[in-house]
């Protein structure tokens, strides 16, 4: 399943992916934790939000990638 097209949704994977990244959880466990919850997320979703988290939040910014 690809990324929820809407924005509310959008922004409650992006804000449950950063926290379970930011306390490092293993990335296996907290898509389980996601799917519990009834986020249909998969590790290619997870790690998608993290690498555009870092790419916006680094020295690795991507001009024009901005949200």
């Amino acid at each position: 399943m690809p990324l929820p097209p809407d924005e509310p949704t959008l922004r409650r994977w992006h804000r449950f992916v950063i926290s379970r990244w930011l306390m490092d959880h293993n990335i296996w466990l907290a898509c389980v934790q996601a799917v519990c919850l009834g986020m249909n997320m998969r590790r290619a979703d997870f790690l998608v939000l993290v690498r555009e988290y870092c790419d916006l939040h680094s020295e690795n910014q991507t001009y024009g990638r901005r949200r």
